[in-house]
């Protein structure tokens, strides 16, 4: 059985990943929604944002086609393959079994 801290320690380092992979992928105009993506360490990391981002990541009835930029999800794929050859098999099993609980 994974242990309590190396399971935080990996959606740490997962975290910081996908904050840096989504700032890498995020189309800049102003440079304000880049600026903002960020991970604020609590018991467990939360990342944020500008409201607005989530609008350009998956569109709007105005915003179509190419002007969409799935910045969330693409990061999100990209930091989980980085991240999982860091830590065992065990402590990703416990991650899924947690985020099964939260989001279903």
């Amino acid at each position: 059985m994974a242990q309590q801290s190396d399971i935080l320690k990996a959606i740490q380092v997962f975290t910081s990943k996908w904050v840096k992979e989504m700032k890498a992928l995020v189309p800049v105009r102003s440079g304000k929604l880049q600026e903002s993506i960020q991970s604020v360490d609590r018991p467990e990391p939360i990342v944020s944002m500008l409201y607005y981002g989530q609008f350009v990541d998956q569109g709007t009835r105005y915003i179509k086609g190419n002007s969409i930029t799935p910045f969330i999800g693409d990061g999100f794929d990209r930091a989980f393959k980085e991240t999982k050859d860091e830590f065992s098999d065990e402590v990703f099993k416990q991650i899924e079994k947690q985020l099964d609980k939260t989001f279903k």
